[in-house]
Order: C-alpha cells, then structure tokens, then sequence
C-alpha cells in the first residue's frame, strides 16, 4: 500500500467517524446519555481498551521483528493470555469484593509506570525477549483485575431498559478511539517505529486514570472477610449457581469454542497472511484493523435499533455470520476480499460480543456480575492460548489459507449445532 493511498484512506476514517458522532449525538445525549457518570465511563474505559489493543498491536511487531517467527511470535502471544488463566476468576472475586472504582484507580496507577518501563527499554535499545514477557506478564495481571471491574460497574450506571444502547455505544467509543490511534500510529509506522504503540497507549491510560478520578458513583462497601477461603468459598458459590443456568452455560460452551476457532487466525494469521502478498505489513495491518474498527462502529449504531433486547438466539446467529466472513477472506484474500470479508467478521463478531455483554448483565444476579464476566474471561483467554499454541504450531505444516478455510468451516457448524441444540432444548421445555 503506498503512502498516498493509506494517507488518505486513513484522512476518509477520520472523517467518516465524525460524520457518525454527529449523526449518533442525539441519541446519545438522550437518557443515560445525559448522565456525566456514563460518559466518563465511556471515555474512560474506551481510551483504555483502544490503548491496550495498540500496545498487543505494538508487542506482536515486536515480537515478530526480534524472533522473524509467526511460531515464536504466537507463543508470545498466548504467554501474554496466561496470567488471565491463572488469576482470572480471582480478579473477578475480588472485583466483587471492593468499590470497583478505586479497584480500577489502583490498577491504572500500577500499569502506568509499567508501560513507561517498557517506553524506556524499548527506546534505549535494552529490550529482549525475556524482559518483554515479564513486562507482559504484568500488564496482563493488572487486566485481571481491571476488566472484570469495569464490566461490573456499569449496571450501576446505567439502568437495564438502557444496557444494549449504553453496551452498543461503549464499543462505538472504544472501535473510534482504536481508529483515530490506528490513523495516528498507521502513518507514523511509515516513518518511524513500533515505540509509538506503547506511547499511544500511556496517554490513553492516563485520560483513563483522569476520568475514574472524576467518576461519582454510589458503591456500598462489603463487609466480608477477605481470605484465599473466601475467594475459595465464592468461587464455589458461582459454579454451583452457574450450573442452574441452562443459558449462560451454553454461552460459555459456544463462546469458548468460537473464541478459539478465530483469535490466531485475526491476530497472528492475519499478520501471516498479508505478508504472503504486501510489502508493507506492518502498516497495512495497522490499517486494515482501523478499518474494521470502522465497520464496527456502524454495525453498533444498528444494533440498538435492532434488537430492542438479545437472546442466546442472537447470539448464535452473530457467531454464523462471523465464521462466513472468516470462510470469504480464506478463498478471496486481496485488499477487495479482505475489506468485504472484514465487515461481515465485524457484524458478526459484534453482534455476539454485545449479545454476550447483555446476557451476563440480565440474566446473572447482579453480586455475583464480576465473578461472571472473569468467569467468561479467563474462558476466553484458555481458549486465546490454546489458539496460539495450536495454530502456531500448525502454521509450520499447513497453508495459512488452509487454516483459515479450516476455522472459518468450524465456526459455521458450531453455530448451527448450538442453534439445533438450543432449540431442541427450548422444544422440550415448551411441552406439558
């Protein structure tokens, strides 16, 4: 892609997402919209996110650029998903444990100087493998905690008439924020190096930091013990209530599947797979991923016009249209098939992760939010690690187009299986 044609792509991005605030501002100054509680969290939590997603841009690059391995550069990917594993579940007990929003001060204020670390190391030229995965390590550690909380909070923001708008145009504003980085990051690229990932992403949690400062919301403090038994005890206590709920356990089931089917082959395989046929990958990767931020905005700005509210229903038909997109970009993979391909991923990646959200928020008793969104979480990263484990290992013996025919089958049949399940299930519940 040359320097002209992404400039001004990227210049059409800018101006197409303020084309879009423009158009969505009404809405979202309406109800919850007027809640300056809401809008912080928003900007917050949306600058965070985006900022994040440019630092794993940033540390796959470099990965890649210090080994110049797609395998070695997916272990290092699944290394960063470890910790989520590990401590998980405990960051979502404790998130259930203590006002959530000094909870989420606390973690900002330990990732900030870990980030300047990395800035320093990176620019002084003393960064390796070794001291990148600890860094690594520890910013996940710090998401442990930090994610779950967050993702709780917002039920006592927003009332529940409002949540698909308020979850809708959450990710409208982390999908703006990623693209309005990927515009600035994108063009630097081209220029200079990967540290202006890791500098996006400390100015972005720093404005997160401000917002949770300014944030005023009504928590109450829990007067429990807090001990490794409590965590023990509580933990117990979600999966004891977790197997009485016949539809969140079939979200976790097909999400844990579908999760793995797609995380190589959107982050690491598509890097992979542009490298077949660019000769600028790291700027077009950086584009193309702005680009389905794009897609990703409007797709948001339907759903809540759409589906007034969502069901495992809904959820299923996303992850269908997911797994049809991956199934076009593995047969038509030029800059024509890509972009196609990648707005029908976004639609339906979307759709399942907004459905997701919603489900967890109205059908899991509101003590036990936290726990359910780690819960889903650490699903999410078992199955991101096994992803890079397997398909890095793969990618030595196999096309990446056959890997991706592979996954994009896999996530279709899934879908339908769970569907026929599903409603087989709802059938028998249904007769006298």
């Amino acid at each position: 892609m040359s320097l002209s044609c992404f400039v001004s792509s990227n210049i059409g991005t800018l101006f197409f997402v303020l084309v879009i605030y423009h158009l969505a501002r009404g809405e979202m100054m309406n109800n919850s919209f007027k809640n300056k509680n809401f809008l912080l969290y928003m900007i917050g939590g949306s600058v965070s996110t985006a900022g994040t997603v440019l630092t794993d841009f940033g540390i796959i690059f470099l990965a890649y650029n210090m080994t110049k391995s797609g395998q070695l550069t997916s272990y290092i990917g699944a290394v960063e998903t470890m910790p989520y594993i590990f401590f998980g579940l405990i960051g979502g007990v404790v998130a259930d444990w203590y006002i959530k929003r000094h909870l989420l001060i606390v973690m900002q204020l330990i990732r900030i100087p870990l980030l300047v670390l990395l800035i320093v190391f990176y620019y002084l030229h003393q960064i390796n493998l070794m001291s990148l995965i600890a860094i690594v390590i520890l910013l996940s550690m710090t998401g442990c905690f930090f994610n779950p909380a967050h993702r709780a909070l917002l039920p006592k923001i927003v009332i529940e008439e409002e949540r698909v708008t308020a979850n809708s145009y959450y990710d409208i504003a982390i999908r703006a924020t990623t693209i309005v980085g990927m515009f600035i990051s994108g063009i630097i690229l081209l220029f200079a190096d990967i540290g202006i990932f890791f500098i996006i992403d400390l100015v972005t949690y720093i404005i997160s930091l401000i917002c949770l400062l300014l944030l005023n919301v009504n928590e109450t403090k829990t007067n429990i013990s807090k001990s490794i038994k409590k965590v023990k005890d509580d933990l117990l206590e979600f999966y004891s209530y977790l197997k009485t709920q016949l539809i969140i356990k079939q979200l976790f089931s097909v999400t844990f599947l579908i999760v793995f089917l797609n995380t190589w082959i959107f982050d690491i395989g598509f890097l992979l797979l542009l490298k077949e046929s660019s000769d600028h990958v790291q700027s077009d990767y950086a584009f193309y991923k702005g680009l389905y931020s794009i897609f990703g905005i409007v797709v948001n700005l339907f759903i809540p016009l759409l589906f007034k509210k969502q069901s495992i229903e809904t959820y299923l038909i996303g992850t269908l249209v997911w797994g049809a997109g991956f199934l076009l970009m593995s047969v038509w993979h030029d800059p024509v098939g890509i972009i196609i391909s990648l707005f029908i991923i976004s639609a339906g990646l979307i759709l399942s992760s907004m459905t997701r959200a919603y489900l967890i928020q109205s059908e899991v008793s509101e003590p036990m939010h936290a726990r359910a969104f780690s819960f889903n979480a650490v699903l999410l990263y078992i199955a991101n690690t096994i992803s890079y484990i397997v398909f890095g290992f793969l990618y030595n013996y196999v096309s990446i187009s056959i890997i991706y025919l592979a996954c994009s089958l896999l996530m279709i049949i899934t879908a339908v299986l769970f569907f026929e399940l599903f409603r087989r299930q709802k059938r028998q519940l249904l007769k006298p």
